[in-house]
């Protein structure tokens, strides 16, 4: 009997859309994500995006905005708990292949939420966030984003406190968005394997967004891993399709070994996909082109869940560890 795929995925925007919109995640067809879909795929872990734009205005709202998504996804996990189930603590992770539900793991993408203060990091971790990346493609209190390299920026005295203080926790560090020079930061001061969540390879497609070769080969000599999007813009030019994903996730397996490459399908934070990855309900048409490339079934087992699944393991604390970390105990 052939051993089935587990599909983890470490970036969609889902939550932030069906909140603005005022939509339930159980069953959202005109999202590119829902509950339903995600479970039906196999998709068994789904990074979901805790986004505010730091063009919100004030400046003050982002917290608060932030808040309020990780709240509605507290009310939608509590509202349809036949589908779903938070992923906090290194225990969360047995159900992963087990479970017949999708398990959700909060990842704030923008540091702009912090404030400067360290104190909402933690406040963060309490309420079950496990993931942040730094920056978004601006400049924020932690560093440069990717839009800023003219300046040349890296990250900020504070930006290396956080990354020291996400070790400590046991929090999974994202440098998507991040500055070049920032990306290399991060690399000098974890201790902890870090990701990239959703982004491409410059080699074939020069995008800002997009990894050079030598930011791959020192993300691999990190332990890390690069999740490869279906955003177009990250691809090539307008008519890609799933052969430009495949080709990107080939480039990647080549540079850095297959170990360290998975997928960060990026759905409902681009307005269109590639044809054939429209959405999560699209996740056997990958499997199929990535076959018919003759890629082994254990390389692709790799590519879509063990990758992150073995990052996981070593960054997430078991809930022992937390509450004696914090102090306290934890809900």
């Amino acid at each position: 009997m052939q051993k089935p795929f587990i599909i983890i995925d470490g970036h969609c925007d889902t939550l932030s859309k069906a909140l603005e919109n005022r939509r339930n995640l159980d069953c959202y067809p005109e999202a590119q994500a829902d509950f339903i879909r995600l479970v039906q795929e196999g998709v068994k872990l789904q990074f979901f995006a805790v986004f505010v734009s730091p063009r919100i205005f004030p400046p003050a709202s982002v917290l608060s905005s932030c808040l309020e998504q990780i709240e509605f996804f507290f009310q939608q996990k509590e509202k349809f708990p036949q589908y779903v189930y938070h992923v906090r603590f290194r225990e969360d992770l047995e159900q992963v292949a087990a479970s017949p539900k999708t398990g959700c793991l909060l990842a704030v993408e923008g540091g702009d939420c912090l404030e400067g203060n360290l104190f909402i990091l933690h406040l963060l971790y309490r309420l079950g966030v496990r993931s942040l990346g730094l920056t978004w493609n601006y400049r924020n209190q932690l560093g440069d984003g990717v839009e800023e390299s003219l300046s040349q920026g890296g990250l900020t005295r504070f930006g290396r406190q956080v990354v020291e203080e996400m070790n400590r926790l046991g929090m999974l560090i994202d440098a998507a968005h991040l500055s070049e020079r920032g990306f290399f930061d991060v690399l000098a001061i974890s201790s902890s394997p870090i990701i990239v969540s959703h982004a491409n390879c410059q080699a074939l497609w020069d995008h800002p967004r997009n990894l050079g070769d030598h930011q791959l080969q020192a993300l691999a000599e990190n332990g890390g891993l690069v999740g490869i999007t279906f955003v177009p813009q990250f691809l090539g030019k307008d008519d890609c399709g799933i052969e430009q994903v495949v080709e990107h996730i080939l480039h990647a397996c080549t540079v850095m070994g297959p170990e360290h490459v998975g997928i960060g399908s990026d759905f409902d934070g681009t307005a269109a996909l590639v044809p054939g990855l429209e959405g999560a309900e699209r996740w056997g048409n990958l499997i199929q082109a990535l076959q018919k490339r003759g890629i082994p079934d254990s390389i692709i087992r790799a590519i879509l869940g063990e990758n992150y699944f073995r990052i996981l393991n070593k960054v997430l604390k078991s809930r022992k560890e937390t509450e004696k970390l914090l102090g306290t105990s934890l809900l």
